[in-house]
């Protein structure tokens, strides 16, 4: 089949061929021809087509994947402004993924891919989603950019959904990772207060009013994360104003991890000095063995003496010419 795609084809090939995926033939069509035609003819088509070649057919091809999150927004978008005129006035809007009927399942898509792919230019999505208001998606491009705060920003500051925040910490925390260390740090930071009563900078949108702090999440965030967590970077944060019995409990545990952490020193000093030990017996060992060789000695394989010529010696006790020893080790 042609590589060419004409008018009088296409169709054709639309209706029965572009999503056989058992077909061969229909994986090697021109998937950027393919993709204009249908921009310009059949528009419709263009989220299904794209869904197919990137989940199918595993194309891994970055305009394919900019263009499938640009075409998700654009649907959201129109879709997202008319369920939120037909809310009643000071209902609040369901969260991202959640609304009704095809909008839903669009957030739902979008939110999933800009997590896993790899291969859309994340750089570039990042200013248009918080402008348009796609503030979950915001986070999860800000996220991808390693601007944590950011993302963790948007999440308790604008969305206000705290379980997705502590979510987004557990998907990026990192001890081995320098710049994902500290997210569970950061999150306990947007609950405290701001030092000198500072303005919090939203990403791309401005600055907004400090808002008022969170002792008790901030408290359950280092009961529950305190292995996650610097001690001493987050006692330096607490105000003085917490009790310490709302701490005792991450007091306790960073005081446990700190015996814990000594055990482990302690152990791992008694293993190395008697493994230290066992060396040096060995090694007075061998360096106490000694082998005297006579003119009356024979090598095992040759049957000759071995005088003064080369030897290798055993540790089963037997000694040959330097020049037998592989056929002695072949033998034995």
């Amino acid at each position: 089949m042609s590589q060419e795609l004409s008018n009088s084809t296409v169709p054709f090939q639309l209706k029965n061929m572009i999503f056989a995926e058992d077909l061969a033939e229909t994986e090697h069509l021109p998937r950027q021809q393919v993709l204009t035609y249908l921009s310009e003819t059949e528009p419709d088509l263009v989220i299904p087509y794209l869904e197919f070649i990137i989940h199918r057919w595993d194309d891994e091809t970055p305009i394919f994947h900019n263009t499938l999150v640009n075409k998700y927004c654009e649907k959201i978008l129109i879709l997202l402004t008319d369920y939120r005129n037909s809310l009643p006035e000071g209902h609040p809007p369901a969260p991202a993924g959640q609304e009704p009927g095809e909008l839903g399942e669009l957030r739902t898509k979008l939110l999933i891919f800009l997590e896993n792919s790899k291969y859309y230019t994340v750089e570039r999505f990042a200013t248009y989603m918080m402008n348009k208001g796609l503030y979950d998606e915001g986070a999860i491009v800000l996220g991808r950019l390693g601007r944590h705060e950011d993302a963790l920003t948007i999440y308790i500051h604008i969305l206000q959904n705290y379980a997705k925040a502590e979510n987004y910490c557990r998907k990026n925390y990192s001890k081995d990772k320098p710049g994902n260390q500290d997210v569970y740090l950061t999150l306990l930071k947007l609950y405290l207060p701001s030092p000198e009563n500072q303005k919090v900078n939203i990403p791309f949108i401005g600055y907004i009013p400090p808002p008022e702090p969170d002792i008790e999440r901030a408290i359950n965030i280092l009961k529950q994360y305190a292995d996650e967590i610097d001690s001493f970077k987050a006692l330096s944060l607490l105000p003085s104003v917490i009790p310490v019995s709302d701490v005792k409990d991450f007091l306790e545990c960073v005081l446990h991890n700190i015996q814990a952490r000594k055990y482990d020193v302690q152990l791992r000093k008694s293993l190395l000095y008697a493994e230290h030990l066992q060396v040096q017996a060995k090694s007075i060992h061998f360096h106490s063995y000694k082998l005297i060789v006579t003119d009356l000695d024979m090598c095992r394989v040759c049957q000759k003496r071995i005088g003064k010529s080369a030897f290798a010696h055993f540790p089963t006790g037997v000694t040959v010419h330097y020049s037998c020893k592989d056929q002695y080790a072949l033998e034995s």
